[in-house]
C-alpha cells in the first residue's frame, strides 16, 4: 500500500490548535506524521511554511514543544490502533535544520525524540557526507535518518543517500522550495523514483521511496501513487488548517482518496507492487 505523509508546523497557529491539526491527519488516514520545526530561516520551504513558522515563532514555539506534540501523538495514534480504527501504528519524524539539533545537543535531541516515541528524523540541509555523527547518534537510539534526493542528483549522490537512508528516501520532486504547483507537474517524475530504486538495488536496500514537494490535490496524489512508495503533502494542509480542522479533514481526505485510487489502479493494471 502507498504511504500518505503529512506534514504541518509544529505550534501553528499556536500549540494548541497544531495538536489538534495533527490529531485530524491521524483521523484522515496518515501513516506518517512529520513534525516540522519551525526555523527563522527555512532555506528549503516556500512562502506558506515560511509563514507559518514565523507565526509559531511569534506563538512562542520553543524546541521542547516538538517533543511534547510528538508524546500526545504517540498516545493518540496508538490508542486508535488498539481500537482497531487504524491497520497500522503512525509513524512519527521530525523535520529539521541541521542547525536546530546542533544548538539543542546532537545526542540530547536524539534521546528525546527516542523517549517520546518518534520514529526518525528529516534534515534537509544535512547530506551523508556530512552526517556521520548524526547517523551514530541516531543508530544509538534506533531513530530513522531520512536523506533527501533531488531530480538532477547524479547517481554518485543516489547511492550515498540510498546507503545511509533508513526509514525512507525522500525524493523531491522538483527543483526549488516547498508549495503548492500546477496538476499538471508531476507527468515526468517517475523517473526520479525509478533512479533513486536502482540505487538502492545497486546496494541490495528495498527502502521505500516517498515523492514530496508540491502535492496539492487528490488528483496529483492519484498520479503520484501509481509509481512512488509514498505521497508526502505540506504546504496545502497549512492552508487548510489556517482555516480550520473541518478544512483540514476535508482536504486530508480528498488526498487519501487519491492515493488509493492511484495505487489500486497500478495495481490493477501491473499486478502488485
Amino acid at each position: 500500500m502507498v504511504k500518505f505523509i503529512t506534514y504541518l508546523p509544529v505550534g501553528f497557529p499556536d500549540y494548541e490548535q497544531s495538536v489538534e491539526g495533527f490529531k485530524t491527519l491521524v483521523d484522515a488516514g496518515a501513516d506518517i506524521l512529520e513534525l516540522g520545526v519551525p526555523y527563522s530561516d527555512p532555506v528549503m520551504d516556500g512562502e506558506t511554511i515560511q509563514n507559518a513558522t514565523a507565526v509559531a515563532i511569534k506563538s512562542g514555539f520553543e524546541m521542547h514543544d516538538v517533543f511534547r506534540v510528538a508524546r500526545e501523538l504517540r498516545e493518540y495514534a496508538d490508542q486508535r490502533y488498539k481500537l482497531g480504527q487504524t491497520q497500522k501504528k503512525t509513524e512519527i519524524y521530525v523535520m529539521s535544520y541541521y542547525n536546530m539539533l546542533l544548538k539543542y545537543g546532537l545526542s540530547r535531541f536524539a534521546d528525546e525524540l527516542h523517549n517520546s516515541g518518534g520514529t526518525g528524523t528529516i534534515v534537509p540541509d544535512l547530506i551523508p557526507d556530512e552526517a556521520d555523527s548524526w547517523i551514530r547518534i541516531s543508530r544509538l537510539k534506533e531513530l530513522n535518518t531520512v536523506f533527501l534526493t533531488s531530480p538532477n542528483s547524479p547517481d554518485e549522490r543516489l547511492d550515498v543517500v540510498a546507503q545511509n537512508s533508513t526509514g525512507f528516501v525522500y525524493a523531491a520532486s522538483l527543483l526549488g522550495v516547498t508549495g503548492a504547483r500546477d496538476e499538471n507537474q508531476f507527468s515526468g517524475v517517475q523517473e526520479i523514483i525509478d533512479r533513486v530504486r536502482s540505487a538502492l538495488r545497486r546496494h541490495n536496500k528495498d527502502t521505500p521511496v516517498y515523492l514530496g514537494l508540491g502535492v496539492s490535490s487528490g488528483m496529483q496524489a492519484a498520479t503520484i501513487a501509481s509509481f512512488a512508495d509514498g505521497v508526502i503533502v505540506g504546504s496545502r494542509f497549512v492552508k487548510a488548517l489556517d482555516i480550520g480542522t473541518s478544512e483540514l479533514m476535508a482536504v486530508a481526505s480528498s488526498i487519501k482518496m487519491g492515493i488509493m485510487r492511484g495505487f489500486k489502479h497500478e495495481v490493477e493494471v501491473g499486478g502488485e507492487r
